[in-house]
């Protein structure tokens, strides 16, 4: 495997596939100089892809992008020549949700996996109490980034809060977008004291926590793989306000076990509310919830989906 970082199921993915080496860029630029039955990317752009292009000629191994979050339309350049060449000269590409798969297709990519990189441990991530006992904030957990779209998040708390809905927001990450929401947070001395940013990365245990004490999570990004925090709150009980994008357009439908909304404000404000209000819909939303997360993405059976369609491809 090559990337920036090691898979969160490595260890549990050796029980099905043996030895895995992994070549983490981060650190790294040199891959071992030996055959494999197969040369995984992370993603088929710049050094990762090239590297692991060039792998796969010198030991005539079968190569698998992975594409983890739906970026295609956005890759310019030199990146984007020698993303379609990567694409289109590898013997397979994995996409983590059914958009990427259609962008895919569109491109000509002949062999394409749907498999969801949605891995959720439901004995860690569960409800630890009911709706009516909970502290009640507005949740988003995961890297500030541009992708996320933060800033519409930070806008439709606002119109929230100018509508005088009593609500707190807590913010759990860390990335460059960090600056944007301090800027704006500045620009809104009132609206900063309804607003905990958590600028770190926490453990998963603390994490539950959060989950376990929020009304709801709210993603109002502009691309997703998944994204896995979503189904990590769900897991918890807690429903979601989406924007439509990733796995959730996938599982997930609107009014069941959250609400998949466009990118305006008001829309994403009205939902805030709509949630904050009916203590009995969260904890309807949330028990659904958590039933899909069950069914479709516990651990073991989520882990195991993915090895086994990685052990198909080379017995093929």
């Amino acid at each position: 495997m090559i990337g920036r970082g090691r898979s969160i199921a490595l260890r549990d993915l050796e029980r099905y596939w043996g030895e895995v080496e992994v070549l983490d860029t981060t650190r790294s630029l040199k891959p071992p100089l030996k055959r494999f039955d197969l040369v995984v990317a992370q993603e088929p752009l710049r050094v990762i892809g090239l590297l692991a292009l060039l792998h796969s000629k010198l030991f005539r191994e079968k190569l698998v992008y992975e594409v983890h979050g739906d970026y295609i339309p956005h890759v310019k350049g030199l990146d984007k020549l020698f993303m379609l060449h990567a694409l289109k000269s590898c013997f397979a590409a994995r996409a983590v949700n059914k958009t990427i798969y259609r962008r895919l297709q569109e491109l000509g990519v002949e062999r394409i996996l749907y498999v969801p990189g949605v891995y959720v441990d439901t004995e860690l991530f569960k409800p630890l109490k009911p709706h009516e006992e909970r502290e009640g904030f507005l949740l988003y957990v995961g890297r500030f980034s541009k992708e996320k779209n933060l800033p519409l998040l930070l806008r439709s708390f606002k119109v929230l809060s100018e509508r005088e809905v009593e609500a707190k927001l807590v913010l759990v990450g860390r990335g460059e977008e960090y600056s944007v929401i301090q800027r704006f947070l500045r620009s809104s001395p009132a609206l900063a004291e309804r607003v905990k940013v958590v600028n770190e990365w926490l453990p998963q245990r603390e994490l539950v926590k959060f989950y376990c004490e929020a009304s709801a999570f709210v993603s109002t990004s502009i691309f997703e793989g998944g994204p896995r925090t979503i189904f990590e709150a769900c897991a918890c009980e807690t429903p979601f306000i989406s924007t439509p994008t990733g796995v959730v357009l996938d599982y997930a439908e609107h009014g069941r076990e959250g609400f998949i909304v466009d990118w305006r404000e008001e829309e994403v404000a009205e939902y805030m509310a709509k949630l904050l209000s009916d203590v009995k819909l969260r904890r309807a939303m949330g028990e659904r919830a958590r039933r899909l997360v069950l069914e479709h993405f516990e651990w073991s059976k989520a882990v195991k989906r993915y090895a086994e369609a990685y052990l198909k491809l080379v017995e093929s």
